[in-house]
């Protein structure tokens, strides 16, 4: 990896770049010099000399729908098939490339698309003037950098939740080379309600908490707006096409006074004769607004679906070493036909979306059983709301041998609006990503039937993790029966330990879909084991795993924590307190190319995290729910802001929910456009109490901190003072 230095970002930089974002969010705002020679059909290219600079920018990853999937990307700036970084100016727009990156530059976890700035030091910036072709970064043997997370340049970039408006651009250059498609004929293949597009399927797959609307102002008719280029476009590269489109859009946008804050998507249409990227039919920026069509693409509905899902933060689905390989959903493999494939996303992209009821668990302290269901039963109401703590459309847990990730179990039901998946339809699949953002790969492992199972050695460290597929039932809703568990030889979990039996007539159970409320208590793993598990106070060393505990059933789920090496860890690795002095290595350098001897320093790894803006629930409220005279479910109900006030959406809310007899789940819900989420947590009998406890908030560019939550009996709401909530009728 190049020399880095960690360093806070500020406040007041970023309200700036905010301010300037009203002009530039969408296009950039790029003046062009075009040339006036006769015959001249595009733009005169001169170079700037070349300066040696510090040189500050933002990071975006610009990912690619390839029409043949083993094709590769040549760009300098491409670290994986399907995907290239680009770097934006937040002062004028401009996107620059890269050129002389050291190997596997890109392959930091930390860099988040959107939200990454970068000051690189040293390096060599050549600005195109007179061009639209892309602005160039060199690095040399001197270079390094300074990542910061600044948080992104809008609030609803990547919401998932709420209307959201899309601007079709159909472009037109200037000898009337234009795309195959009508304005018409695009605004229906996005919008129309006849037939299948992103509008429909979008709705569909979110259950209606996400729909896409065509914008509206001057000079748009039905969502869709021309713009006439001077140029011809014939044979020229799709990036500076992308350029001159911008450019244009700028002087319309200003001509019309388009409100653009109502704008959410932009989409190019550009023509066929433009040589787009690599045989690409498609990309678009990841956590940003604009996406690139190559003509007749913009009305497939899989380019449609994959492009948006980028711009709201998603990244590709993988299998093996094949980027696109994952065909459980529409972010990897598919076809190219106007009305389909008919798909959602897979579990990976279902957790990030936070469109469904979603579980996430830890093998290390208590076995798991429970029912998987499929998004479209979800989505379109099967669930009931008594039913509803007991089942999960996603269970997330994590990677222990690989601690920065996480695993994503979910039922691939082949019904509804994803009635066309390509790959383990009508099975439970089992997917693993990184754990920095939902703007990573995902990676496909397998698909599993009824009486299947999946083992992953040596999972806490010494035995197995075993995932096994108890029953796939065809119900209301289909569900598919999945238990988690650790094998350490002693365990007796399996299929037969906790059954459902919903195809069994019982008196009392007259809703098969219910799990029997009497269920949890004779099924809980003894709830006062723990404390008679940690006796030993005169034990003579707490990193011995109990060798005198008399049951090796139960390894002691606290004992782990303790037993971990060092958790004070980090802060020996602090390589330095005067962390700021090392990106000046040398004042006096007389060749900004030597390598300088001291850089090494700020290879390491900063003990100083980025200063991120707050969020923080600004109102709680637990609800109670009849159900009958003899229970209730009990859930909550929050309302978030940010340090300045401003509502929360796309924010993940989790929960630990806890029963009396101590049986609990982490429920996770989205805030809507409101900042306002409801988690539902059990339905549990009249006389028992709930506890709602250890709320996280996740939302990428944010940092939360419960003690700035709202003040309830003297002191902020799940805060160290004040962990807890209880429900009760």
């Amino acid at each position: 990896m190049p020399p880095q230095i960690y360093s806070s970002g500020k406040t007041e930089e970023k309200e700036a770049m905010k301010l300037h974002l009203n002009i530039h969010v969408f296009v950039l705002n790029i003046l062009f010099v075009f040339s006036t020679t006769t015959g001249a059909t595009q733009a005169n290219l001169r170079h700037r000399s070349l300066t040696l600079e510090d040189f500050r920018c933002r990071l975006y990853r610009q990912d690619n729908l390839l029409i043949d999937p083993d094709a590769t990307i040549s760009s300098s700036s491409e670290e994986e098939g399907g995907q290239t970084w680009l770097c934006m100016d937040d002062e004028d727009g401009i996107y620059y490339t890269f050129e002389n990156l050291p190997d596997g530059f890109f392959s930091n976890p930390e860099f988040i698309s959107g939200s990454s700035v970068v000051t690189f030091q040293k390096v060599y910036v050549s600005r195109m003037a007179g061009s639209h072709e892309r602005s160039v970064i060199r690095w040399n043997a001197s270079s390094q950098y300074i990542h910061t997370m600044d948080g992104f340049l809008s609030d609803d970039v990547a919401n998932a939740i709420g209307e959201r408006n899309v601007l079709i651009v159909r472009v037109v250059d200037k000898d009337q080379t234009a795309p195959t498609s009508e304005m018409g004929k695009l605004s229906a293949d996005w919008f129309s309600d006849d037939g299948v597009n992103a509008a429909s399927q979008f709705r569909d797959c979110s259950g209606g908490q996400m729909t896409l609307h065509p914008a509206v102002g001057e000079g748009i008719n039905d969502g869709v707006m021309q713009v006439f280029l001077d140029a011809s476009v014939d044979n020229l590269p799709s990036p500076s096409v992308e350029n001159m489109v911008t450019d244009k859009l700028a002087e319309q946008f200003a001509a019309f006074n388009t409100n653009t804050t109502n704008i959410h998507h932009i989409v190019y249409v550009l023509p066929q004769a433009v040589d787009f990227i690599e045989g690409a039919a498609s990309y678009a920026y990841v956590n940003g607004k604009i996406s690139v069509f190559h003509d007749t693409f913009a009305s497939k509905l899989h380019a449609q679906m994959q492009t948006i899902s980028h711009n709201l933060g998603r990244g590709h689905s993988g299998e093996g070493s094949d980027v696109y390989g994952d065909g459980t959903g529409v972010m990897g493999a598919g076809s190219f036909a106007d009305d389909g494939p008919r798909m959602c996303f897979n579990a990976h992209k279902n957790w990030y979306f936070g469109w469904y009821n979603n579980v996430e668990i830890d093998p290390t302290e208590e076995s798991w059983e429970g029912k998987l269901v499929g998004v479209n039963d979800f989505a379109s109401g099967e669930v009931s709301e008594e039913s509803m703590s007991d089942v999960a459309v996603v269970v997330r847990f994590k990677n222990l041998p690989h601690g920065n990730s996480y695993y994503y179990l979910g039922y691939n039901r082949q019904e509804g609006m994803n009635s066309e998946v390509t790959e383990y339809a009508n099975m439970v699949t089992l997917h693993v990503a990184d754990d920095t953002s939902g703007s990573q790969q995902s990676k496909l492992i397998g698909g599993y039937e009824a009486g299947a199972e999946h083992i992953i050695p040596e999972y806490d460290g010494s035995n197995p993790l075993v995932i096994k597929v108890c029953e796939l039932k065809s119900w209301t809703p289909d569900y598919a029966r999945v238990i988690v568990f650790i094998n350490d030889g002693s365990n007796d979990f399996s299929c037969d330990t906790k059954r459902t039996n919903d195809d069994e007539p019982s008196p009392v159970e007259p809703s098969p879909v219910e799990p029997s409320p009497v269920e949890p208590s004779p099924v809980e793993p003894s709830p006062v084991e723990p404390s008679p598990v940690e006796p030993s106070p005169v034990e003579p060393s707490p990193v011995e795993p109990s060798p005198v505990e008399p049951s090796p059933v139960e390894p002691s789920p606290v004992e782990p924590s303790p037993v971990e090496p060092s958790p004070v860890e980090p802060s020996p690795v602090e390589p330095s307190p005067v962390e700021p002095s090392p990106v000046e290595p040398s004042p006096v350098e007389p060749s900004p190319v030597e390598p300088s001897p001291v850089e090494p320093s700020p290879v390491e790894p900063s003990p100083v995290e980025p200063s991120l803006p707050a969020m923080n629930i600004d109102k709680f409220q637990p609800i109670i729910q009849n159900k009958g005279n003899t229970n209730y479910v009990g859930k909550v109900k929050v309302w978030l802001k940010d340090e300045d006030g401003n509502k929360m959406g796309g924010v993940k809310v989790s929960a630990k929910c806890t029963k009396q007899s101590g049986k609990s789940a982490v429920k996770s819900k989205n805030t809507n456009s409101n900042g306002i989420a409801t988690i539902s947590c059990f339905k549990v009998p009249n006389s028992q109490t709930i506890t709602v406890s250890e709320i996280e908030l996740e939302r990428v560019g944010y940092a939360y901190d419960p003690n700035d939550n709202v003040v309830e009996d003297g002191c902020p709401i799940f805060s160290d003072g004040c962990p807890t909530k209880i429900l009760s009728k």
